[in-house]
Order: C-alpha cells, then sequence, then structure tokens
C-alpha cells in the first residue's frame, strides 16, 4: 500500500491529526492523493480533516519548495566551480568584490 494512502487512513481513523511528512517524499504525488479523499461526499462534509489536509499538503509544498531550492543552489555551486575552471572568477562574485580591472597603463616619467 502506499504511504500516501495510509496517511489519509490516518487522518480519517485518528481525528484529524496531521502526520508528519518526510523529506524523501513524491510531495507532488502526495498532495494529489491527499486532496482526492475530499472528492467523496463523505469526507468533504468534515471540516476537521479538511483542515488537517490542507495542513498537511501546506507541509508538502513547504518542503518541495526547499528541495527545489537546494537543487538549484547546487546547480549554482556546480556553475560557479565550472567558472573557476574557465578562470572567471569574478563573474561570480557580487559587484563589491570583483576587482577592478585597470585599463589604463601607467606613464613613466623621464
Amino acid at each position: 500500500m502506499r504511504i500516501e494512502v495510509l496517511e489519509n487512513r490516518f487522518m480519517i481513523e485518528n481525528n484529524s491529526k496531521v502526520p508528519f511528512v518526510l523529506l524523501e517524499d513524491d510531495h507532488l504525488a502526495h498532495i494529489f492523493e491527499h486532496y482526492a479523499i475530499l472528492y467523496s461526499e463523505k469526507h468533504r462534509k468534515n471540516k476537521r480533516l479538511k483542515k488537517s489536509i490542507k495542513a498537511h499538503c501546506d507541509q508538502h509544498m513547504e518542503l518541495l519548495h526547499l528541495k527545489r531550492k537546494a537543487i538549484e543552489l547546487n546547480l549554482f555551486k556546480k556553475l560557479r566551480k565550472a567558472a573557476v575552471k574557465f578562470k572567471d572568477k569574478d563573474l561570480w562574485k557580487p559587484k563589491k568584490l570583483r576587482k577592478k580591472k585597470s585599463g589604463k597603463k601607467s606613464k613613466s616619467k623621464p
């Protein structure tokens, strides 16, 4: 049996308690499964169950967002490493920290 089905059963049988969300969950699939139980007439009228499903799905959305941010950060780190490899280090630094390139040649006095 899939975990999201067990979570739905847990919420129904345990007076709308909100189960924990795991980082490894397939968050989108869980959200669809959790909202699917609200299509039954029996469960749609239960306001406490609706509230707990929404709270649980909000947790899934939050972890999904954090997971995506972590992936983006990891990609950024990989791009920065590639830039260092190709000697474009300054492109990945904030403007304040970039080295100033002097375009003027110093004139020597005779």
